[in-house]
């Protein structure tokens, strides 16, 4: 599920974590404004399903309901990441893409 300002309240976490991605959203709107022209949007999607996996497998199988990914033109970037790590990556992206 794509994350934005409308369809923030219809996630299921947290208030506190509501709030803190709130302030997330108004990051990522500044650093896509200051994308060079062209550039896709990113974006931040919220996985809303459990993974599944065959009932072979041996290893550990992780299910990454609840975490979050940026996606830009269709692709991801990095990889699954709490609200935390989504933090610190978007602080990285502002520090490179604005110009503060």
């Amino acid at each position: 599920m794509r994350v934005t300002q409308e369809n923030i309240e219809n996630l299921l976490i947290e208030s506190i974590d509501k709030h803190i991605l709130k302030a997330l959203l108004e990051d990522l709107e500044e650093i896509n404004n200051s994308l060079p022209l062209r550039t896709p949007n990113i974006f931040i999607e919220w996985q809303d399903w459990h993974n599944k996996y065959s009932v072979e497998r041996t290893d550990p199988c992780p299910d990454y309901y609840g975490y979050y990914r940026l996606i830009q033109g269709g692709k991801y970037l990095g990889i699954e990441m709490d609200l935390e790590t989504l933090d610190y990556v978007l602080c990285v992206l502002r520090d490179i893409f604005t110009n503060d």
